[in-house]
């Protein structure tokens, strides 16, 4: 019983001395301290050739625009998708951070599922979800350029 004593009166001592020397820092789990995916983090500019017309755009940040950068320089044929976008299947699958998008916005460029590159010309609000790319910095006259019909859209770092 007098080793029992000890060991409770040990710890005791030792357990306080341990927690107020330990240079832990707690972080209450909330949705304030969850990872928050941002555009302002951007993995650099990307060239986009639509016939003679360049745009170009800022991608952001994240494991599937890695996986789209390595793919890079791309010319895909881009079939024109509910007269707002135009898409292309790619024949791998990329990563993906999928999040509620709210509003698509002309100039954006996402991706559907893990394999459909989309490179929307018109602005609308949409219940689906997608995983950001980037998005063409000035998307002035991408509607008339795309047109109604499949392109070929050309995509390599600047």
């Amino acid at each position: 019983m007098m080793k029992l004593d000890k060991i409770v009166v040990l710890s005791m001592i030792l357990l306080p001395l341990l927690f107020s020397t330990a240079s832990w820092k707690m972080v209450p789990l909330n949705k304030e301290n969850k990872p928050k995916y941002t555009e302002s983090k951007t993995a650099g500019k990307l060239n986009i050739r639509i016939g003679e017309k360049s745009y170009q755009a800022t991608l952001v940040n994240n494991k599937t625009t890695e996986a789209f950068q390595a793919m890079l320089p791309l010319t895909l044929d881009m079939t024109d998708y509910n007269s707002n976008e135009k898409k292309f299947d790619l024949s791998v699958n990329l990563p993906t951070q999928v999040e509620d998008i709210g509003t698509i916005h002309e100039g954006d460029i996402l991706l559907w599922g893990n394999h459909t590159i989309v490179l929307f010309y018109k602005s609308f609000k949409t219940q689906y979800r997608y995983t950001k790319i980037g998005k063409l910095d000035d998307a002035q006259g991408l509607a008339s350029v795309l047109g109604k019909s499949d392109v070929k859209v050309r995509f390599e770092m600047e």
